[in-house]
């Protein structure tokens, strides 16, 4: 069993509750506020951290369908960088891994997305503009779930058109 959210959630009740009145009356008025902070950041990870495999193959999905559509691109095949793109979008994730393998595979597929990108630069204006859209056009859904993940932050300049989280982690898995 996972205690990460507990103790999470054990912690920011220290902080709320103990440390951070503590220093407010004090006149230490900087070390409240990073304090405040910390407790901002571990209300995030208690209230995020059952969903980060859901995010991680959330942005497998994302990653995967962007390389794809790259792979389909007929301007593709005449690249350098087609067997390595191939050979990522061949990689699983290992479901008996300790961790991380989806981000393994994550990072395959983006570091082949960067080569394609990179070796379009010496094709037509017309293909590589394509190629650059098609990369453009995939990043959106992460960018979309990004916005989701990091809205409780509270830096997003339009909070009101954040998707909601679930959606937004969904994507891809049917109606996305």
């Amino acid at each position: 069993m996972d205690h990460t959210a507990n103790t999470a959630r054990a912690a920011l009740k220290a902080m709320r509750e103990v440390v951070v009145p503590a220093l407010d009356g004090d006149g230490r008025k900087q070390a409240a506020e990073q304090a405040q902070l910390v407790a901002d950041f571990l209300a995030f990870v208690a209230e995020r951290v059952d969903l980060i495999d859901r995010r991680a193959a959330f942005h497998l999905r994302c990653t995967t369908a962007t390389a794809r559509a790259l792979a389909a691109d007929p301007a593709v095949p005449g690249l350098r960088s087609r067997p390595r793109l191939e050979q990522a979008l061949r990689q699983r994730p290992d479901p008996t891994a300790a961790g991380g393998s989806i981000e393994a595979v994550t990072a395959g597929l983006n570091a082949a997305i960067g080569a394609v990108v990179r070796d379009a630069d010496g094709l037509p204006a017309v293909e590589r503009r394509r190629i650059e859209q098609i990369v453009v056009a995939g990043a959106q859904p992460g960018i979309r779930g990004d916005r989701s993940w990091l809205a409780p932050l509270g830096f997003d300049p339009d909070p009101l058109g954040v998707p909601e989280l679930g959606a937004s982690l969904d994507w891809g898995l049917g109606a996305g």
